[in-house]
């Protein structure tokens, strides 16, 4: 090891030696597992020799304790093996032992009463459940890949969770009058085309129909009380809806990512619209009859749509925003309004008794161009119409009483004086000074450069004049007479 002076240490006693004797006893080495790399130095064969023992002591150390970890590692990952293929056959013995007790009628398994379908076999193709079954029970034909037609006895009252899940198949299902619930994903993933629920059916569970690609119209019975969070979710051929009466809200989610669904039948008791309801419905284009009907709107209820101009009337009474997290955002969290980043929206009007526009309602919606506002209106939030690029003037009522500091954000808006900033005014009166003095220059140059053309032209003629004259008084006079008559014409004979 080097010292400052020229001296070295022995790398391996630790003694100083000189540069001759660091010189006579020295090996590269590259050793990073110790923090070793490059030139060492001994003051003896000895301590060389010794160095060089010890480091292939540790060397095989190392590769030793290496091989007993990965041996470890190995008796570790095959004895997880061993477990997993354990509890397989566990489980298969237990699944054997549970359909040994069932009644099994071609293919089909069912509690020793009959009143509860347990378990399809996965090649089962054509299901005729058994009149007297009550319950098709949870995940009981899920994967059922090859199932294509399914006839269901009219006792049966409860389709369980995830009953005919992923069964992508499965194109056409008939439900009986006496059907009271439709689980949660009870038929999540099907190949169902075409969906009758019958009057009857009292509860739909979260996502029982999602995925369902393939599906194109859905009408819903009048008899259901209680509705879950995304039913059709990402149904994405659904064309039509028919809403029944007496259903007052469409619930979280319930058509979000429905791309085709472009017409939608709602009831008169129709009051809210939940979270991202409609999110990403492109082709939703008109929703003023949904507007004109209801009260409440949550965030992102119309988020992302196909819609192109709205009124927003006065029967609305609350606007909600939905704050959310991405998991390694950069911004942290996500605020969407109702109509946040709606790409096609052009035309906006707030409806006379209306006192405030929530925040981010309008968030985000680029080819926004025509906002006309109520003389009623109070407020306007944090980015409710921020990066409205389009969006370049607007006119203000007079009452209006607060403006929130971002709600024109990356627009072309201006703001009325009064909620303005103090330093946006200094700009503004900095502007207009500069284009005043910048006027005033042009003005003057204009000017002087005219005094130059007839200065110019004067006393070409005076030199002309002294050329020809051998008189210098009057060549001076001449001279004097010149200027005169330039500036004479601009500021007067003074």
């Amino acid at each position: 090891m080097g010292l400052n002076g020229g001296m070295y240490v022995c790398d391996f006693c630790t003694s100083f030696i000189t540069h001759d004797q660091a010189a006579r006893y020295e090996i590269e080495v590259d050793n990073r597992n110790e923090g070793v790399c490059g030139i060492v130095h001994f003051c003896s064969k000895e301590c060389q020799r010794r160095y060089l023992e010890r480091r292939e002591r540790r060397s095989l150390e190392a590769a030793s304790r290496e091989r007993e970890a990965r041996m470890l590692e190995q008796q570790q990952a095959m004895l997880e093996q061993q477990q997993k293929q354990a509890e397989k056959k566990r489980k298969e013995e237990e699944h054997q032992a549970f359909l040994a007790k069932c009644v099994n009628i071609d293919g089909a398994y069912y509690s020793q009463d009959k009143t509860t379908l347990l378990e399809v076999d996965k090649t089962v193709r054509r299901l005729n459940v058994l009149d007297g079954v009550i319950e098709i029970a949870k995940e009981a034909c899920k994967d059922c890949a090859e199932l294509k037609s399914v006839t269901l006895p009219e006792s049966l009252e409860e389709l369980e969770e995830n009953a005919f899940g992923f069964c992508s198949s499965l194109r056409e299902i008939k439900f009986p009058k006496s059907l009271k619930i439709i689980g949660k994903w009870a038929l999540y993933g099907t190949g169902l085309e075409t969906i009758e629920i019958p009057d009857g059916v009292e509860e739909i569970g979260v996502a029982a129909f999602a995925e369902c690609k393939n599906l194109q119209s859905v009408s819903l019975p009048e008899s259901i009380k209680k509705y879950h969070s995304a039913i059709f979710y990402k149904d994405v051929s659904l064309k039509e809806v028919k809403l029944p009466e007496g259903m007052t809200e469409i619930p979280k989610e319930m058509f979000q990512e429905c791309k085709s669904l472009s017409e939608i039948q709602i009831p008169s008791t129709l009051k809210k619209i939940g979270i991202w309801a409609f999110e990403n419905c492109k082709s939703l284009v008109s929703v003023q009859h949904i507007l004109n009907q209801v009260e409440e709107l949550e965030g992102g209820a119309f988020k992302n749509t196909g819609v192109t101009e709205i009124t927003i009337p006065a029967n609305i009474k609350t606007f909600k925003t939905y704050e959310y997290k991405i998991e390694g955002d950069f911004f942290g969290k996500r605020i969407d309004g109702a109509f946040s980043y709606c790409e096609s929206l052009k035309s906006v009007t707030i409806a006379e008794g209306i006192e405030k526009i929530g925040e981010d309602l309008f968030l985000a919606c680029k080819a926004l161009e025509t906002v006309s506002l109520p003389s009623t209106l109070k407020s306007i939030e944090n980015s409710a119409f921020g990066g409205c690029k389009k969006l370049n003037s607007i006119a203000f009522p007079e009452n209006l009483e607060r403006i929130a500091e971002s709600a024109f954000s990356y627009t072309s808006v201006t703001l009325p004086d009064k909620f303005k900033k103090k330093e946006d005014l200094n700009k503004d009166k900095v502007k207009v000074k500069t284009e005043t003095t910048h006027t005033t220059t042009k003005s003057t140059v204009a000017t002087v450069e005219k005094i130059g053309g007839i200065l110019g032209s004067k006393l070409g003629s005076a030199v002309s004049s002294l050329k020809e004259n051998d008189n210098i008084q009057n060549t001076i006079n001449e001279t004097k007479d010149a200027f005169k008559k330039a500036f004479g014409g601009l500021f007067g004979k003074k």
